[in-house]
């Protein structure tokens, strides 16, 4: 069951990269958690942290830490590299549209050399 579970993760996560950028922490909601009948509650025991700390994850307020990730390649399968992946190219995103709006007074490396 678990690599179904897995092979439906990467199907929706590859859908959804066209559109816009959603948290890895709603995809573990709706796609393990949601997808299992799962409560958050139910989830963050199987998981072994506090029922906030996965709910903040699963809203998108929280990261998908280390050792989150390593905790749900352990009890869902998978890879936690994947999870971190995830989580890597959220916040990158994230941080690009910000420094877009507000960039930072710097100058490049060959332009302070003049």
């Amino acid at each position: 069951m678990m690599s179904i579970i897995w092979t439906h993760i990467k199907i929706t996560t590859m859908e959804r990269a066209n559109g816009t950028n959603v948290h890895p922490g709603i995809i573990l909601k709706e796609d393990i958690i949601d997808a299992n009948e799962l409560s958050i509650g139910t989830a963050a025991e199987l998981l072994g942290v506090s029922r906030l700390t996965l709910s903040k994850i699963a809203n998108g307020r929280g990261a998908i830490t280390p050792n989150i990730a390593l905790r749900i390649e352990k009890v869902f399968g998978g890879n936690a590299d994947f999870w971190l992946r995830m989580q890597r190219g959220f916040d990158l995103i994230e941080e690009k549209a910000k420094f877009k709006i507000n960039p930072p007074k710097i100058k490049r490396f060959i332009d302070y050399q003049k």
